[in-house]
């Protein structure tokens, strides 16, 4: 099929990342913006050997799912792929998602896969803590779907309501920061805004400082210039979660559903109780939350994580909330060693890795091991399924869970719980 030719199809299901799938002659063909079911025509708009794009030009019959869309960037923006499908059959496409990827990629049962927790009524708009934007010649925005340039926003509905006026108040400010560059807003609990510019050169910091003189809810600014960051007012940012106050800042990394998070953190709690473990290395542990939550729960637990700056606040989340049967230390997940683990000699080993999955070298690591126990937490069903496949040398699955930490959007996190197959189940 060459470019601008004209194809009808059935759609028969969304790929992970939100195209819809039709295979007129066989030959698979990704749409976006499509649902499961409905009858397209469509426009080739890439064509590869083994697959090609298609824009959609016409639905010839409608799932009964479609809605219209919130936001009037949706199809433009790169944000979210899912507002034209309604909110119960996105979270039965996430389901699928997992599903596939665990049989396809990971070759695995799927008979403990639960359906999915979706997100309170209330938290599948205005949800998400922190985004990342572009500010391309003093236009603030989103890459677009179609990953051609960027898209000027003035609203962003998974983030903030139609009535909040960050956007607006930002704008007479960003002209003054000619170069492209990325922009990051954080926001916690208490409507407290910090920004982070991410820039190529230093720059006069009094473009800052007007923007905190100006806008009164901005509370820092902070930017970072290779690898160095740089900071005015108060870049510190708080949230409460089971009673933990909770200190973060741009630096590290947090997640942006925190009201979802903990449906996942008291699971977790829940799971590793049932297991008698006493001692636990959680790895990749951020700031520390995870930790402290069981810590609080009287598990001794052993945090690990590349980052610094995460692991100075962890260790001071943990001194203001007075708990003391914890250890944090900065250490490169990869290179941890058998003999560092077996110093520890934990029951019961946590792993939440970035979308990226674990290396090839902490697998290895993690089976001449051997915890009684594994938890998995996951961004990425496709490098779950990989990693659960290797693991499955040594443990099988006992609890598969999926969460939808993204209303809108293809993202889903996944909690699997293995068991090392010389211990029994419960």
């Amino acid at each position: 099929m060459k470019k601008k030719t004209i194809i009808q199809g059935h759609v028969e299901s969304l790929a992970f990342g939100g195209d819809g799938i039709i295979k007129p002659d066989s030959q698979v063909i990704f749409v976006p913006f499509v649902a499961p079911d409905e009858e397209i025509t469509a426009e080739i708009t890439v064509h590869k050997k083994s697959f090609a794009r298609a824009k959609l030009i016409e639905i010839l019959q409608s799932s009964p799912h479609r809605i219209k869309p919130e936001c009037k960037y949706f199809g433009i923006c790169g944000g979210c792929q899912l507002q034209h499908i309604d909110y119960n059959e996105q979270a039965a496409i996430k389901t699928l998602f997992v599903r596939d990827a665990l049989q396809r990629i990971g070759k695995l049962p799927t008979t403990l896969l639960r359906p999915i927790i979706k997100a309170n009524s209330n938290d599948q708009w205005f949800y998400r803590r922190h985004i990342k934007l572009h500010l391309v010649n003093g236009e603030l925005g989103y890459v677009r779907h179609d990953l051609a340039g960027s898209i000027e926003i003035n609203s962003c509905l998974i983030f903030e309501n139609l009535q909040n006026p960050i956007f607006k108040d930002l704008k007479p400010f960003l002209p003054k920061l000619l170069e492209k560059i990325e922009v990051a807003i954080y926001k916690d609990t208490n409507n407290n805004y910090v920004i982070l510019f991410n820039l190529a050169k230093n720059i006069n910091k009094n473009i800052f400082k007007n923007i905190l003189a100006n806008i009164s809810y901005i509370k820092g600014i902070m930017w970072k210039v290779d690898n160095n960051y740089y900071e005015i007012g108060d870049c510190n940012l708080n949230l409460s979660i089971e009673n933990l106050a909770i200190t973060y800042n741009p630096k590290v990394f947090i997640q942006a559903h925190p009201e979802q998070s903990k449906n996942i953190y008291l699971e977790l709690i829940n799971l590793i109780k049932k297991t008698n473990a006493n001692k636990i290395l959680d790895l990749y542990c951020g700031i520390g939350i995870t930790s402290l939550l069981l810590a609080k729960n009287n598990h001794e637990v052993l945090g690990i994580e590349s980052n610094n700056e995460a692991i100075l606040l962890a260790q001071k989340n943990a001194s203001n909330n007075s708990i003391n049967n914890i250890t944090f230390q900065t250490l490169d997940v990869d290179n941890l060693s058998l003999k560092y683990i077996k110093e520890f000699n934990p029951e019961c080993i946590i792993i939440n890795p970035p979308r990226i999955g674990l290396s090839n070298k902490i697998i290895e690591t993690l089976l001449a091991y051997n915890a009684k126990n594994i938890f998995y937490i996951s961004c990425m069903p496709s490098t779950l399924a990989r990693d659960l496949k290797l693991l499955s040398t040594n443990y099988i699955i006992n609890h598969i869970q999926p969460y939808d930490m993204f209303p809108q959007t293809t993202h889903v996190e996944t909690l699997v719980h293995l068991v090392l197959t010389v211990c029994e189940t419960y």
